[in-house]
C-alpha cells in the first residue's frame, strides 16, 4: 500500500544549529513552510485476505481518504495458483497518516515498510509564481480587448486570452493536487 501525504511538520536537529544564548543547541524546523509529500509503502500479508482489503477500504474512507487506484489478483485454477494479492494506492489526509498505518499494522502482518519524504516547495512557488504572472498578462489583455477597434486586434486577443485562462486552469489544477 502506498500512502500519500503532505504539508507533515518534522523537527529536525542541525549539527550547527544556533545556540539559545548559553552555549547549547536549539531545535531548527528545518520544514517550516515546506510542501512535503510523504509516502509510505507497505507489504502485509494475512490470512484473512477478503477481510483485509475490506478494512483497508473502510478505513481509508473513515479517515478521509481515498483509494486511487486498486489491483486484486485472485489467484489462477489453471496454474495451480492459490496466491491471492491486491496492490493499492490510497490518499489520507496529512494528519491521519500515521493513525492509519498504525491501522493497517493492527490488521496485517507487516513484512516490510519504506517512508521516503520528496519536498516539493520549488515546484509549488514556482507554479504560483507563473499563475500570478498569467493572472497579470489576462488583465492586461481584457484592458486591451476593451480598447480594441479592429476584428484583427479582437480575434488575437480573444485567442491570447482563451491560452492564458487555459494556463491559468490547468496551473490551479496543479496547485490544487499538491495541496
Amino acid at each position: 500500500d502506498s500512502i500519500y501525504d503532505m504539508g507533515v511538520q518534522e523537527e529536525a536537529m542541525d549539527a550547527e544549529a544556533p545556540t539559545n544564548g548559553n552555549g547549547s543547541s536549539t531545535k531548527a524546523d528545518v520544514t517550516t513552510n515546506r510542501k512535503l509529500i510523504r509516502t509510505v509503502s507497505m507489504d502485509v500479508e494475512t490470512e484473512e485476505f477478503d477481510s483485509m482489503v475490506t478494512n483497508v477500504e473502510s478505513r481509508v474512507e473513515e479517515l478521509g481518504g481515498y483509494i486511487e487506484s486498486a489491483y486484486t489478483y485472485n489467484g489462477s485454477a489453471y496454474y495451480g495458483s492459490q496466491n491471492r494479492y491486491a496492490e493499492m494506492t490510497v490518499r489520507v489526509p496529512d494528519a491521519e497518516l500515521e493513525n492509519f498505518v498504525e491501522q493497517v499494522s493492527g490488521f496485517s502482518n507487516v513484512v516490510s515498510k519504506t517512508t521516503s519524504t520528496e519536498d516539493i516547495t520549488l515546484e509549488y512557488v514556482d507554479t504560483e509564481g507563473l499563475k500570478e504572472m498569467y493572472i497579470a498578462e489576462e488583465t492586461s489583455l481584457l484592458a486591451l480587448l476593451e480598447k480594441a477597434e479592429s476584428v484583427e486586434d479582437i480575434t488575437y486577443l480573444t485567442t491570447r486570452l482563451s491560452e492564458v485562462r487555459y494556463n491559468i486552469e490547468s496551473l490551479e489544477s496543479r496547485l490544487l493536487k499538491y495541496d
